[in-house]
This record gives structure tokens, C-alpha cells and sequence, in this order.
């Protein structure tokens, strides 16, 4: 058998894609991986503290079942009818 370059084989390679497509992807993993941050939750009111975590928490959740879009004006949007 030939050698393989390694470069060859990792651009075929089904599992280099797979983590470059998770890597590179809109879907977040995280709470921090969401499109806004504990700062625009306190520029619509939110005083500092434990309830912008749970907030962050609960948009979190929304986009993980599906229910909202990892957009920052999707959440943005969200946010607004839930802080007030």
C-alpha cells in the first residue's frame, strides 16, 4: 500500500468533517455560544444578578428544542416579551 499524506487523509476523513460542521455551525452548545449576552439582558432592565443567568438559561432552552432561531434579532425579539 502507499503511504497516505496525512493532509489527504484528514480532508477525507468522515469525523473531520462532522467536527467541522458542529464547529462551524449556528447551533449552539453552550449558553455562551447564544447570539446575545448577559449585557443586552441588563440593557432591556434587568438588574445584575442570579436572574439574567436563568434568563439566558430559559432563551437557552428555546433554541435547543427548536422553538427560537439562534439569531441575534430572533432574540433579541424573544427577550423583550420576557423581561416586561
Amino acid at each position: 500500500k502507499p503511504r497516505i499524506k496525512i493532509g489527504d487523509f484528514i480532508k477525507g476523513n468522515w469525523l473531520y468533517k462532522k467536527y467541522y460542521g458542529i464547529k462551524y455551525s449556528e447551533e449552539p452548545m453552550a449558553v455562551k455560544d447564544l447570539k446575545i449576552g448577559g449585557k443586552d439582558v441588563m440593557d432591556l432592565g434587568v438588574e445584575e444578578g442570579k436572574r439574567i443567568g436563568e434568563i439566558l438559561n430559559k432563551v437557552f432552552n428555546e433554541v435547543m428544542d427548536g422553538k427560537l432561531k439562534n439569531s441575534r434579532p430572533e432574540l433579541m425579539n424573544y427577550l423583550k416579551g420576557e423581561v416586561r
